[in-house]
This record gives structure tokens, C-alpha cells and sequence, in this order.
């Protein structure tokens, strides 16, 4: 399960991605809840937002994506989406990582779509 708080910083709309494995069988915490994304780390201006989460059984990994805003080279106002590949058991693999591109070099990229549906967004 993932979510969006700010509570590891005393600064309201400062959000990070946190974390909690749950027994699929009783539902049940396995652990302690982790925090996923580090963005704000190095700037408090950073937000991470609307988490989404999911699993590869083939591979044992899951993948945490959302969008931020206020990021790496780009305007406070637009946002781009990032993502964390965690371990079977809640542990990151790499670092967090851009995954769109619509603010390069501080303009918007004409090549990305934004859809009518929330969350969802494609590519030209």
C-alpha cells in the first residue's frame, strides 16, 4: 500500500511517498511503514504526489510511481512523474527517477498529452 504525507518534515504540503506491505492472506502489516520517495530531501519546495503501486511476480520487484511538482530543472508550476523500484520486501533498488520529460530544459514538451482521465497520460 502507498501514500502521500508529510510526515517526516514539520512543513505542510511538503509531501513524501511512504509505504506498508500487508499480508494479501490476513491483511495484515508486515514490517514498518517506509518512506519511497526522497525528492524532498534536497529541496523543501519538492512535493510527490498521487502514488500508484505495482507488482511483478516474475520479477519480485515493485514499482511506485507519482507526479511531482517544484522539481529537478523545472518550473514550480508543472509537474513531471518519478518512480522507485522496491525489493519484494519493501527495499529500494536504485534511487528515485524521473520518468516523463514535459519540462526539459524548462519548457513544456509539445510531445506530451495530457488525457481527460486522472492519472493517465500518454506520449505522442
Amino acid at each position: 500500500m502507498v501514500w502521500e504525507s508529510d510526515g517526516l518534515t514539520e512543513l505542510n504540503g511538503v509531501n513524501d511517498i511512504y509505504g506498508q506491505r500487508l499480508s494479501g492472506a490476513t491483511n495484515e502489516r508486515i514490517g514498518i511503514a517506509f518512506r519511497i520517495s526522497n525528492l524532498t530531501d534536497s529541496d523543501k519546495n519538492h512535493r510527490s504526489n498521487d502514488p500508484k503501486v505495482v507488482y511483478n511476480r516474475t520479477a519480485g520487484e515493485y514499482l511506485v510511481v507519482w507526479n511531482g511538482s517544484g522539481l529537478f530543472n523545472s518550473p514550480d508550476n508543472f509537474f513531471e512523474v518519478y518512480g522507485q523500484r522496491l525489493s519484494r520486501t519493501g527495499k529500494e533498488i536504485g534511487s528515485d527517477f524521473r520518468i516523463s520529460h514535459t519540462t526539459d530544459l524548462g519548457k513544456v514538451n509539445t510531445n506530451f498529452v495530457r488525457s481527460k482521465q486522472p492519472g493517465r497520460c500518454s506520449l505522442e
